[in-house]
């Protein structure tokens, strides 16, 4: 969680790390406090991993950090990473928490000099790179890994596989090592089967009161506040890298850009990309780049509402996500079979065509790894948006003013304890809390109940007055 507080009046009294960056690693927590001449918020951050009720944690995150120069604001980096698939899982989320690790210390100083000169289009670059890195690293992670505990390990470009050319739907640049996917067998003897796994990845890029999300899968990054201050509105989309040159103006649900489309404000907002099956402009994209083979009105892979029924990795026969209406545009069935999550969403996958040779298939559209079925279309691309808190914080510390005359003019007589309590409440006012979590958490969580929890006095409180609190 990372909080982001506008009080001009205060400064932490914990002192920033004088190195060049710093990193957070699970169950600790850091506090920094405005420097002179720049943005006025002041960051509390933790972060925790727990395996759950699996066998294995997949999960991965991190915090990178950069200490404010006389130059450039302070930054701060957060990552989750949900890995998944039962050989692989661990190695994707592992391979690419260092890989991004890696990127961040190598390269942050062209994130600066963008965000500095304002130029949307290189901070875009940089986020839509560090996810290129992290997923050219699981592939190399995922052979090296394979080959360790004895498999033998071949790209299928080593292959003539007919069900792997455009003839079936399939668009593969055989010439294009990018479009390769894993396969593995234990030698000399037993068939090759295909790699599957990988890992969705979130990044946020907060640098002083600008925040850059890139993401690609499910681990969503939640905004809350005590009060209704948030709108997609605030969001501005700078780019879908995955949306290629000549994609029909139909086929996009907003350009890169411009604002989101406004709705009423909220106490919660969501800042992830969605990329779920049932996600629209999704189906669109995967049905401009990738069309099924005999029906080019739809896409190659199958966008389908898992059944408990289906068992396997082959998915294609349950019900479809989508129908078209007259004019070729997707409508959501709503004909799904059982809810992924509280929210009560509907539980969908995306799969391999029938005819492929290898059948797979995953609960999101855009994943890091996953090189067989990026085959198809999912994609490691990330879209990638633009939140500037500061006019959200000018509305929340109106509100702060507010709530501090009401407590001065002693309308109402409050004893020692009420008093402390509506200050506290007074200063949720000029709060705000970043949730980043991977799917464990939000399908067991409301979005408003998350925000209720993190923005209550009892908690902001813990965060303030106690050592590691906001852990």
């Amino acid at each position: 969680m990372a909080e982001f507080i506008q009080n001009s009046d205060t400064q932490s009294s914990l002192k920033e790390s004088e190195d060049c960056s710093t990193s957070l690693n699970e169950g600790n927590a850091f506090s920094a406090s405005p420097k002179k001449n720049k943005s006025n918020i002041r960051w509390q951050i933790g972060l925790e991993t727990d395996i759950g009720g699996g066998k294995e944690n997949q999960d991965e995150c991190f915090v990178w950090m950069q200490r404010a120069t006389a130059i450039h604001e302070r930054v701060a980096v957060l990552c989750v990473l949900d890995g998944h698939g039962k050989e692989v899982g661990r190695v994707a989320a592992m391979a690419a928490k260092s890989c991004l690790f890696h990127f961040l210390d190598n390269n942050y100083s062209e994130l600066l000099r963008a965000d500095s000169e304002r130029d949307m289009a290189a901070v875009s670059s940089f986020l839509v790179n560090a996810h290129k890195a992290a997923h050219e690293q699981i592939r190399r992670s995922f052979q090296e890994e394979l080959e360790a505990v004895g498999y033998e390990v071949r790209s299928s470009l080593s292959f003539a596989f007919p069900a792997d050319s455009s003839a079936d739907g399939a668009v593969v640049r055989e010439a294009d090592p990018l479009a390769a996917y894993l396969l593995k067998r234990r030698p000399p003897s037993s068939l090759w089967s295909c790699v599957h796994g990988g890992s969705s990845c979130t990044l946020v890029a907060v640098i002083g009161s600008r925040v850059y999300i890139g993401n690609v899968g499910d681990s969503s990054a939640l905004l809350c506040a005590a009060h209704p201050c948030l709108g997609p509105g605030l969001l501005t989309r700078l780019v879908d890298a995955a949306d290629q040159p000549g994609l029909r103006d139909g086929d996009r649900d907003s350009k890169p850009g411009g604002p989101i489309p406004e709705a009423p404000l909220s106490t919660v907002l969501v800042l992830t990309a969605e990329h779920s099956p049932e996600s629209p402009s999704e189906f669109r994209r995967l049905r401009r780049l990738f069309p099924r083979q005999g029906d080019a009105s739809r896409p190659a892979l199958a966008m389908v509402y898992d059944s408990c029924n289906s068992g396997g990795q082959e998915k294609s026969p349950c019900n479809n996500v989508f129908e078209q209406d007259a004019d070729g545009s997707p409508v959501v069935t709503n004909n799904g079979s059982y809810y992924k999550n509280v929210r009560k969403e509907w539980a969908s996958m995306v799969s391999t065509p029938s005819y492929a040779r290898f059948q797979d298939a995953l609960a999101f559209t855009r994943s890091l790894g996953d090189l067989h079925l990026q085959a198809y279309g999912v994609t490691h691309l990330p879209e990638v948006s633009l939140l500037d808190l500061q006019p959200v914080f000018e509305t929340l510390h109106r509100l702060h003013q507010q709530r501090q005359q009401q407590l001065l003019s002693g309308e109402q007589p409050l004893d020692e304890q009420a008093f402390t309590r509506a200050a506290i409440e007074s200063a949720a006012c000029s709060t705000l809390c970043l949730v980043l979590a991977s799917d464990g958490v939000w399908d067991n969580w409301l979005y408003e109940d998350v925000a209720r929890f993190v923005a209550d006095p009892s908690c902001l409180s813990a965060v303030w007055e106690h050592s590691g609190g906001a852990r």
